[in-house]
């Protein structure tokens, strides 16, 4: 099994010289900050800035950071605007690969308003990437409906994610994991759904606008929360369906 704390700290400490760490997690940012700080070999911390969760985390790592990367200029600024940060940066937008993300020759189609219809989520699954929402809205869904869960699982409240999947017809069956997939693989676990759906983010959460394109990429059509970075560029009925609102019954209903 994957254990970043025990992978990362023996990479750093049999690191010869001008390693370098580089984090998309706060949690792992923070880690790598107490690994250098018992450390007597020096490294390079370089982290990537999504949300403002763990603010307490997020200000030591923003102040001891030797780089940070924002994904859009817009979060950039709010961090300066919260934290007073004035480090070194640079503004990186998320990559798109083509060849990973391309239509499938054969996507199925469903047959009519009775057969299956599988749902996908790209990410990682933990509460604050709105997974807990889309477990919700399964359970207001018709059987016929299945969402696969295409990332690594890392719910924080493990009790709350079981409570989600029993309170789901048939769960077990209607929902599946993938685990932790390779990137060239991820199009791959696309290939035989029929619509994509990017949940709701908790107040102060960024979305980062690749999954938008690796959407588009595969084909596939959207269901989205009315999330302001969307809906300034997607059409609804178009390229996408917005919901009403962020809750579960709201995005069911699409």
């Amino acid at each position: 099994m994957y254990n970043f704390a025990l992978d990362c700290a023996s990479a750093l400490a049999l690191q010869k010289k001008d390693a370098v760490a580089y984090t998309r997690d706060i949690d792992r940012g923070g880690f790598c900050l107490r690994v250098r700080a018992l450390s007597p070999r020096r490294f390079f911390l370089i982290h990537e800035v999504h949300d403002f969760r763990r603010s307490n985390v997020l200000q030591k790592v923003l102040a001891k950071a030797d780089g940070i990367i924002f994904i859009h200029d817009e979060l950039r600024l709010e961090t300066e605007a919260r934290f007073g940060f004035k480090g070194p940066y640079c503004i990186a937008q998320s990559g798109f690969s083509g060849e990973v993300f391309s239509p499938p020759e054969n996507r199925p189609v469903p047959q009519g308003p009775d057969s299956p219809c599988l749902l996908v989520y790209v990410g990682t699954i933990r509460e604050d990437k709105g997974v807990d929402v889309l477990l919700d809205m399964m359970r207001l869904l018709p059987e016929r409906f299945r969402l696969r869960l295409i990332g690594e699982p890392a719910f924080r409240d493990v009790r709350l994610f079981s409570e989600l999947m029993e309170a789901i017809p048939g769960g077990g069956r209607r929902v599946t994991v993938t685990g932790r997939t390779p990137y060239r693989e991820v199009g791959k676990a696309m290939a035989d759904a029929h619509m994509m759906l990017l949940p709701p983010a908790p107040e102060g959460k960024y979305l980062s606008q690749i999954k938008v394109f690796e959407a588009l990429g595969c084909g596939l059509p959207m269901v989205c929360a009315p999330l302001s970075r969307l809906t300034s560029f997607l059409r609804h009925g178009e390229t996408a369906w917005f919901a009403q609102g962020r809750t579960a019954p709201e995005l069911a209903k699409y």
